[in-house]
């Protein structure tokens, strides 16, 4: 009852709990068929009572898709209408109905527990093509998407027009500039080459989480990703390899890259979770020795210059395996707080990691002596 009440006062009548009011028993279908006739035109553009025809696309404010199927039946057969749209979930990540992912998770967690909707650009053609053409009309509303975009080995070389629907979907993004979160998946250098492009007039972007998975690196495109990075960034999720990931965390050093320096002076949390399952984008010993994996230095240095402000950062399965972790790894970290630097940082994300209970509490309590009782290590023993 208390829905359909809420339900009464969008449709601006009281005939609903009219309705429902004198709706006492299952035989009642004449009440019933009514109520239905009267909800088939709720949040229709043009709907009303009596008037099938009259009845538009849906209004829809929060869009969400589990298979490509529904989000070709929604784009390609216009069943809703795209400039009051404020929230697009095409991979089925984000919370509808608050900032950030799904549960408040971190993106390794997200991905390691739900199914994404991953959209093929060599075998969803339609559904690219028919997203490509609608940003247009979804930028004046559209503030949160999610998309995972990449290529289907199972059916071959792309041929004709196929071949650029997917990079053309993406550069189209930059349509969209009123976008402040962004979760975007990619698998192949032509669509990080196009990501690119459309990160450059994304200015608005608050939360950005990116996912590289084409395990190729690229110098030129890993630096040029790290540039586009909005200013006003106040989340970063990285994901990819670890040479990937290290090329962007190095233009956030103290002397930057060739000269190039970004700095995200407003970034509060800095997401470099891992699947623990996964073997790329690990955080390794301080001196590198490893070789595979980005030093924890370069994680630390972050805080030097580039995210002097970050509050949280999460690490949430991203410790290498061996050598085993030890005090060594955040030395760096430790001797820039005692130093007077990272004093916003409040929370560092240790789960799901080999780590040993005794490193942890000492990291704690070093931490804690500069960054009083408010800082904190989340740490779960596994």
């Amino acid at each position: 009852m208390a829905q359909m009440q809420r339900l009464s006062h969008v449709i601006e009548g009281v005939w609903l709990q009219e309705v429902f009011g004198a709706f006492h028993a299952p035989s009642d279908a004449g009440h019933l068929r009514r109520c239905c006739k009267r909800l088939s035109g709720c949040g229709r553009k043009g709907g009303g009572y009596g008037n099938d025809m009259a009845i538009g696309p849906a209004i829809c404010p929060v869009l969400s898709f589990r298979s490509v199927d529904a989000l070709k039946s929604a784009f390609v057969e216009r069943r809703v209408c795209l400039e009051r749209i404020v929230c697009l979930d095409a991979a089925n990540v984000l919370d509808r109905w608050q900032g950030g992912l799904r549960d408040g998770a971190c993106c390794a967690a997200l991905s390691a527990t739900k199914p994404q909707v991953v959209v093929q650009w060599r075998r969803h053609v339609l559904a690219l093509e028919a997203l490509g053409d609608a940003w247009q009309r979804l930028a004046p509303s559209l503030e949160r998407l999610s998309l995972s975009v990449c290529q289907s080995s199972a059916f071959g070389k792309a041929e004709g027009t196929h071949k650029t629907v997917g990079p053309h979907c993406l550069h189209a993004v930059n349509k969209l500039i009123n976008l402040r979160e962004l979760y975007i998946e990619v698998d192949h250098r032509c669509l990080e080459v196009a990501l690119i492009m459309a990160l450059g007039t994304l200015r608005k972007l608050e939360r950005l989480w990116l996912c590289l998975r084409s395990m190729e690196y690229g110098e030129a495109i890993c630096g040029a990703l790290a540039r586009r990075l909005p200013a006003k960034l106040k989340h970063l999720g990285l994901g990819g390899t670890s040479r990937q990931v290290r090329a962007i965390l190095e233009h956030l050093s103290p002397h930057g890259v060739d000269g190039n320096e970004v700095t995200l002076a407003e970034l509060q949390t800095l997401d470099l979770s891992v699947d623990p399952e996964s073997t790329g984008g690990r955080v390794g010993e301080p001196s590198g020795a490893s070789g595979g994996e980005i030093p924890a230095n370069v994680v630390w240095r972050v805080l030097q210059r580039g995210a002097p402000n970050l509050v949280s950062i999460c690490l949430w399965g991203a410790l290498a395996w061996y050598p085993p972790v030890g005090d060594v790894w955040f030395a760096k970290l430790v001797d820039l707080v005692e130093l007077g630097q990272a004093t916003s940082l409040r929370t560092l994300d240790l789960r799901r990691n080999r780590i040993r209970e005794d490193v942890v509490a000492r990291l704690q309590e070093r931490l804690r002596r500069q960054l009083g009782d408010g800082f904190g290590v989340l740490w779960d023993g596994q």
